[in-house]
């Protein structure tokens, strides 16, 4: 593989060189990460496919957000192929493996999208792609994945890449969404779930990330839900679903998933097909909806904190010790774990958070890598079976994962449950879950 990418990057590190076909991102990256040297830059490095054009945008970090900066062509398929950019070349011949800078994901979304990586790319797609007829899947497909995209970025800039002038304007409240937003964002999302729809008539063997189409395609329409029940949830109260939406399989599972969460749980997900099934049978059904359901990753979002705060269904509001100012936006997301000897209290590691100096970057520190969480209220810390000690290994920890980490010191002697053990890194915490059996874990 090493051989492969270092023969890339001979043939293509030379400005200049043109091609008759439109590179893919693992050639473009290759190129770039083993040209360039930016590391000294404080930037990231962003990729967009255009029309016939790939161009590179280095963000720079300024206080706590991430600040794109200048647009630069890196190649044009009509003229010269790669362009010289005013970076700093490469000091050395060693050998740069790009997917340590772009993941599988956007690889995947690249090679999907004719235009991606970019704010607004999914308006370019639809412009491109809505008006054809008898698309094939993998079109079909892009097309649904557009107007997800589109009716997402309405919402949040999850992804980085909202037009920010299209954004809703919401406070941070319940029922925060107008009627003509809701309008308008039901118009767009409807398209999405439509060509899911159309996909899975067309071609039910159709694989997804997620699995077969008709999963993607109840999934979502439980997204369309899920976000009425974050932005506007009085209205998702009566919000109809569709009858046999998922497969009696699926809908089983998520049946004796809450059928084994002790009362009043919360109940963690780490992925889609763990989430939206189980949101389905609590509104569908009406089944255990004193259980609190959470998603790992969107727990790093500030809309999805505060939600976290409001009761849900029939189940309590889950405890947290921050306030809105401690995560609003792009706060804290994340913060520099530092060595040292002596484990800390939980609430150590809060009180940073709502008092501490932060770095040039705008980010918080941390005095010690080796967290002590309670499982109860009013207890010393020492170790015994209501507390436990948390050690990170990376030199940072994300919001979602220190929102977690407060959910936990939080508990009181309420029950948090896993539907899979938990990934790194905080995968050490499933030491202190207990296996019910393969699709439950409780701490």
């Amino acid at each position: 593989m090493r051989s492969l990418f270092t023969l890339i990057g001979f043939l293509l590190g030379t400005v200049g060189f043109s091609q008759t076909i439109d590179p893919p991102i693992e050639e473009v990256a290759a190129n770039f990460y083993n040209t360039y040297d930016i590391s000294h830059q404080n930037s990231y490095v962003y990729f967009e496919k255009r029309a016939r054009r790939w161009y590179v945008n280095a963000k720079t970090v300024e206080g706590s957000a991430l600040v794109a900066g200048k647009d630069y062509l890196y190649f044009d398929k009509d003229s010269s192929g790669y362009q010289k950019l005013p970076f700093d070349l490469k000091p050395d011949h060693q050998f740069v493996d790009f997917g340590k800078y772009v993941d599988s994901y956007q690889i995947s979304n690249f090679h999907l999208h004719k235009y991606y990586g970019y704010e607004g790319w999914y308006k370019d797609v639809i412009a491109d792609l809505s008006d054809e007829k008898d698309l094939s899947d993998s079109s079909l497909y892009s097309l649904a994945r557009a107007f997800s995209a589109y009716a997402s970025s309405l919402l949040a800039d999850q992804g980085g890449d909202a037009l920010k002038d299209e954004m809703f304007k919401m406070p941070m409240a319940r029922n925060c969404m107008t009627n003509e937003q809701r309008g308008k964002y039901r118009s767009i999302i409807t398209k999405s779930i439509r060509c899911f729809s159309e996909l899975n008539k067309q071609n039910k063997n159709f694989e997804t990330k997620v699995g077969k189409i008709a999963i993607k395609y109840a999934n979502e329409v439980m997204v369309e839900f899920h976000s009425y029940l974050t932005y506007a949830d009085s209205f998702a109260a009566t919000f109809p679903l569709p009858d046999d939406l998922y497969p009696d399989s699926v809908v089983e599972k998520a049946r004796h998933v809450l059928k084994k969460c002790p009362s009043n749980a919360i109940l963690l997900s780490l992925g889609d097909n763990d989430f939206y099934p189980i949101l389905y049978v609590q509104h569908k059904m009406g089944l255990r909806r004193d259980v609190y359901l959470i998603n790992q990753s969107l727990i790093g979002l500030d809309r999805f904190i505060y939600m976290a705060s409001q009761p849900q269904f029939q189940s309590k509001p889950i405890r947290l010790s921050v306030n809105y100012p401690q995560y609003k936006e792009n706060i804290n997301d994340y913060l520099v774990v530092n060595d040292g000897t002596l484990a800390i209290d939980f609430s150590t590691i809060i009180d940073t958070i709502q008092r501490g100096r932060r770095n040039e970057y705008g980010a918080l520190s941390i005095p010690g890598k080796e967290f002590i969480i309670k499982r109860t209220s009013g207890k010393t810390a020492r170790i015994n079976d209501d507390v436990i000690h948390f050690k990170e290994t990376s030199s940072y920890l994300l919001k979602n994962d220190w929102v977690l980490l407060d959910i936990l010191n939080n508990l009181d002697g309420r029950k948090l449950c896993s539907q899979t053990p938990l990934n790194d890194p905080l995968s050490q915490l499933n030491d202190y879950f207990v296996k019910v059996d393969d699709d439950l874990y409780v701490f």
